[in-house]
């Protein structure tokens, strides 16, 4: 049997409007199935652009982008392993601004 799991974290964006999140999935020997991850920001001006990565930030680990860091969402599926980093970088966005990444998925 399944059990739906939820990883969610914020940043403050910095005065160059760069954040970053890492998600990982803890305890336990087991995989995550994401199904599902979205990105959002608290202030609108500037449309930040978000890039995430699997394992490593860089090219090797890079899943998938988009030029909207705000209020986007994507049904990509990957695996995850426990320990192992997702992470959603937001660059050219308002200084101060939250950004908040989320990864909803399985376990099983």
């Amino acid at each position: 049997m399944s059990q739906r799991v939820i990883m969610v974290d914020s940043v403050v964006l910095d005065s160059n409007g760069f954040g970053q999140v890492t998600l990982t999935p803890q305890g336990g020997l087991f995989t995550v199935t994401v199904t599902s991850v979205s990105v959002s920001v608290n202030t609108p001006p500037n449309q930040p652009m978000a890039k995430i990565y699997l394992a490593v930030v860089g090219d090797s680990g890079f899943i998938e982008g988009t030029n909207s860091g705000d209020s986007d969402t994507s049904d990509t599926v990957y695996q995850v392993q426990q320990g192992e980093p997702l992470t959603c970088v937001w660059t050219d966005g308002d200084p101060g601004a939250r950004a908040t990444f989320r990864a909803a998925g399985t376990i099983g």
